[in-house]
Formats: C-alpha cells, structure tokens, sequence
C-alpha cells in the first residue's frame, strides 16, 4: 500500500482555509483501494485525550471536495471546532469526481457513481486504527447532500461498523437497480435534516430521492421506534431567515435513535448560525452541533462490532461468520424457508453468491439441523474465498409432487430476500452481494434443485432462474431414477436443456437405481454427464471409495479429506464462472486426497480453457 501525507497547519492552514482558530492538525493522507489512489484529510486536535477516542467522518455534498468541506468557513468545517472541545478525530474523505456512489440515481454529475465507497471508507478507517486508539464502538457519519445519502447507504450496509448517521439536506435515493435496499443488521441512530422548500432534494420527493414520510418509516422501522413522534419548534432566533426548525423525537429501544430537524421553508442549505450560505438558509442552530448533541452518546454494543484482520489487497483466505434465519414466503401460503448465511468478514466490494441445498424430502422446521450443522465443507471454503453461501433449509411439503415445485422456488424466494435486502447477513460484513450472478450447489435432491435451477425440463415444471449462472450437482439423478427427475428411460431428456456449466461430483460407491450396489461404468448416475449438450461447459469428477451418503452434507459421515478435497473444488469452479477469477481455470487441478483416486472426466471450450476465464 502507498501512503502520501501532507500537513496543512499554520501558514498553509491561513492560505488554504482563511481561518486559523481551529487548534489541531489538518493532514492529507492518500490510500490505494481498487485500483485508484484515494485521498482525505484527517482532523486531529489540539489536545487529544487518553484512551480510546471517538471518529465522525464527514463527507461532502455533490461536485465538492474534501478540501473545500473542512474550510473553516463552512457548517461542515465547524466539526473541527467540535474535535477541538470534545477530542474527538474528524475525517474529510474525497469522493471519486465529486460525486460519492450512494447506490441511487441523483448524481451531480449525471452519472451515477460505481466505484467501491464503501469499501474505501472501511480501508480508510482501519489505517487511522492503525494510528490512533479509535474507541470503534463510536464512530460515526455525517453527510451534506449527496454525502448525506452516502451516510444512509452506509447506514444500511456498515451497521455493524458506525454507531450513528447524520444526513444533512439529504433524503434517501430512489434504488432504482435495488443495489443498496439490504435491511441493516442491527439499528442504528439517525438525525435526519431536510429542508420543506428544498429545490434539489424536495421534500415531498421526486424520481430521484424517496420522500421524508417515506424515509422516516423506513428508518423507524429498522430500529422498532414509536411512529408517534414528540414535535417540538426551537426559538426563532434569526427571523431574517424566514425559516424555524422542528424537531421530531422518536423513541426507540435499545441503543438506536431517530431525530428529524425539519427546516419549515428551509431550501437546499446546511443550517447554521455562524457560516452564512446562498440560498434559503435556516440561521436558528448550527447543524454540526445538533448533529453531534444525539450521535455522540450512541454507541456500538459488545456484540455489533467484529474485530478482524484486515487486508488491503482483498485477497483470500478470509475470515467468515455465519447466522440463521427463519423467512415466510406469502406468496406461497407462508412456506417457512430456512437460510444460514456465511459471509467474509474482510472482504469489500461485490461479492458473489453460492446457495447449497440438501438432499431429502425436506427439514421439520421446528428442527432445522441442516442447515445449522451441515454443508460446512462447502460454505467455509466459499466464505474464504470471499463469496457469500447460504445453506438452504428446504421445509416439509404436503406431497412429493409438491416438494417438486416448492424446492427451487426456495432457493429463488431467498435469492429474491437478498436483492431486496430483507435477508440479515451476518454482522461484520462489509461488502455488497451480486445478485445477478449467482452459483448453486446440492446433493441428491438438491441436485436435483441445482438442475432445476440450471434449466433442466420436467413435465410437472420448468424452474430455469436466470440469476443462477453456474451449478454444482452432488450424486445427481440419473436416467430411469424416480425419486424426483423426470423417468423417461433411455430416451430422457431431463438435463439436454441445461445450458449453463455444470460440475457434476460422484462417489464410486453411489448405488445403483435398483439400489442394490455400486454402479458400473455405465451406471446411471454417469449418464447425466454425456447428455449434457455442448452449450456449456461441463465438468465431472468420480471420487472412489465414496457412497451416496458419504458424498453428502452430515459431517458425521464421508472421509475429512474427500469432504475438504469437495469444497476446494466447488471454491474453484465458482470462483471460475462467477468472478471470471485469475488462475483458477483448470478446473479439477487440486491434488486428489490421499490414498483415494478421483477419475475426471471434463469437456470445455474448444480454445481448451473454460468459458469467462481470462
């Protein structure tokens, strides 16, 4: 990593900024993140206490600069004030082009923003933890304008990094691509600013920012506050301006808080008392010190923030945490659908996602082992290998032919929750989930789900979900199997619609479809290979020594370097069709374990590498 720092203090302090009343240091750092060298100034008190210290980090409107946010002439630049009397650090983060990537349509520039934010911001706190005692259980956000609709973003993202957000002339984007709706882990608090005559983000709202009835909601129903708010008027105390400020208190259990300083006929200026601006200024309170008056008593519990390594390089292995989750699915009378999530801890960015589906007629939900305890050799690879897996728990259906329908349609309902940010990913990940490009992986009949999902044809069904991109099926059903592919004999066509890659894993002991012993070269579970089309790449290992059962999810059964040998492989082939990875497109190259052969049998593109490989 290459670090750059400069000093603005004294003398360079009076040119840059025209005020000197500020008692601390102002220091530019440069970063690398994602390619691009990244830059923002750091505010350090005069005096700074013992013991771990509190962080804003204050991000500029549209089209302006870090620079130009920290001048001592601006509402923005009194944070520096406040870290002076409260010792406190204050960081001035620039955005790429004036424009930070608030996942929404409103850009200055007119084009929204892709680059890694997020991401960036978290790079930048862990150098400054590298540097300072940061008390991490408060650092906190404030945002002017387009940096305020930074802050919700990464309200919604980082909940389990800052403890507060502030967002001044600021309202939520329309998500129109859905990239930013994921519901925060935990709640935090919020101060809300808005003006009711603002021209550029209205209140009322427009195609580009949600209305404020909307986003209070929103964010009352993140934290479970009271929706009935204690409204109180602050004293005029500039008539001049034509504007008075109400204030609506939400009350709010546990640690999250929700305030809205509504600016009556305030436009698209930060309020203040001592830094007069253009525009319909409200001059009754100066924004900062309101800001700062309810975030600073907000803090992270014991158990919302991680602590982790963190690489700047984003590379794996990296580390991971997993959560369960119970959803309903109205659309099909309530169904229960069960989920735990592996997520990396270290990882930025977007990160691809990998479902894993268990064999069987389907869980008790009020026993939801499987997904609790099995499939760890698969997801834990995944997760350090930086993708986000999910093991699926699929419930008891009514019937077989009903379990039939209702398995992909489990796995397309969480897909769904993910994209729609409804599904809680565990706290302490940072990054985004794709879903757009999603793998799938099963065994038995989760292979069978995988196949579905992949565009296998059934009489009772077609369940092709475009999203899933890749597949992985463990043990699949072979031709003249009954249990829930299609039984058509030798002249089945169940897999010659699957167009995307297909990784099929055996064991050599899987039984037969009479299921009275091992299967032969000919068997028929090895038949689902040779009918798969030319369309895609199709890849296929046999493990020996290895049953149907041992080639499953229990980790009471199967052989520990045969289960690892299984996740490294499937970490590899996704990592090859999902992220187009560097390195990784010799599929089936890992050693084979130890004492148990493996025959691999494969079929790729005719230039002899694997379709998206670079």
């Amino acid at each position: 990593m290459r670090l750059r720092l400069r000093v603005l203090q004294g003398l360079a302090a009076l040119c840059l900024f025209g005020d000197v009343s500020a008692q601390g240091m102002l220091i530019e750092r440069s970063l690398m993140h994602d390619g691009l060298m990244r830059r923002y100034l750091e505010y350090r008190p005069g005096v700074l206490p013992a013991g771990p210290v509190p962080t804003v980090v204050v991000l500029h409107g549209g089209t302006e600069t870090a620079q130009g946010h920290a001048a001592l002439n601006r509402p923005s630049g009194h944070w520096r004030r406040i870290a002076d009397r409260e010792g406190i650090l204050v960081l001035y983060p620039d955005s790429v082009a004036g424009n930070w990537n608030d996942c929404g349509q409103f850009a200055y520039s007119g084009t929204p923003s892709t680059f890694d934010d997020v991401g960036f911001l978290e790079q930048m706190l862990r150098e400054v933890e590298g540097r300072y005692d940061v008390d991490t259980s408060r650092v906190y956000t404030a945002g002017t304008s387009n940096g305020g609709l930074m802050s919700y973003r990464l309200a919604l993202e980082q909940s389990a990094r800052y403890a507060g957000h502030g967002g001044v002339i600021a309202l939520p984007p329309v998500d129109t691509a859905q990239e930013c709706a994921r519901f925060p882990a935990n709640p935090s608090t919020i101060v809300m600013q808005v003006g009711t005559l603002d021209p550029l983000i209205p209140f009322t709202g427009s195609a580009r920012n949600e209305t404020f009835a909307t986003a209070r909601d929103r964010f009352l129903a993140w934290a479970g506050c009271d929706t009935t708010p204690s409204i109180s008027t602050l004293p005029d105390l500039d008539p001049t301006d034509e504007s008075t400020v109400e204030v609506h208190d939400f009350t709010c259990p546990a640690n999250a808080d929700l305030t809205a300083l509504v600016a009556i006929d305030g436009g698209h200026s930060p309020p203040s008392r001592q830094y007069p601006l253009a525009g319909r200024q409200n001059r009754d309170i100066e924004i900062a010190e309101e800001i700062w008056l309810r975030l600073k008593d907000a803090r992270l519990g014991v158990d919302r923030y991680f602590a982790s390594g963190f690489e700047p390089s984003n590379r794996p292995p990296f580390e991971f945490a997993s959560r369960a989750v119970e959803l309903n699915d109205t659309a099909r009378g309530n169904r229960e659908v069960g989920a735990r999530i592996f997520a990396p801890l270290n990882a930025i960015g977007t990160r691809k996602l990998v479902l894993i589906s268990h064999g069987g007629l389907g869980t008790n939900p009020n026993n939801p082992g499987v997904e609790l305890t099995n499939f760890t050799h698969i997801a834990e690879p995944l997760a350090r290998a930086g993708f986000v897996a999910v093991v699926v728990g699929h419930r008891n259906s009514g019937t077989l032919e009903q379990h039939r329908l209702d398995r992909p349609a489990d796995v397309s309902f969480l897909i769904d929750r993910i994209a729609a940010g409804a599904l809680p990913l565990p706290a302490g990940f940072i990054g985004r989930v794709d879903t757009q490009r999603v793998g799938h992986t099963g065994h038995s009949a989760g292979a069978y789900t995988s196949m579905a999902l992949g565009g296998a044809t059934y009489p009772y069904g077609v369940f092709r979900d475009p999203r899933v991109v890749a597949m992985a099926p463990i043990s699949p059903q072979g031709v003249g199997e009954e249990f829930l592919a299609f039984d058509n004999g030798p002249n089945d066509n169940t897999w010659l619609t699957v167009t995307v890659p297909t990784f099929i894993l055996l064991g050599r002991d899987e039984l037969d479809s009479s299921g009275t012993g091992a299967f032969i070269s000919t068997g028929w579970r090895l038949q689902p290979f040779s009918r798969l089309t030319n369309a895609q790449d199709r890849i296929q290992i046999i493990i020996d020594q290895q049953d149907h059962l041992e080639m499953g999810g229990s980790p009471n059964t199967g052989t520990p370097g045969v289960r690892t040998f299984i996740g490294e492989n499937l970490a590899t082939f996704f990592s090859a069709y999902l992220e187009n990875a560097e390195g990784v497109c010799q599929i089936g190259g890992l050693s084979p374990p130890a004492g148990i052969p493996t025959e691999f049998a494969a079929t790729v593109a005719a230039t002899g590498r694997l379709y998206g490989c670079r």
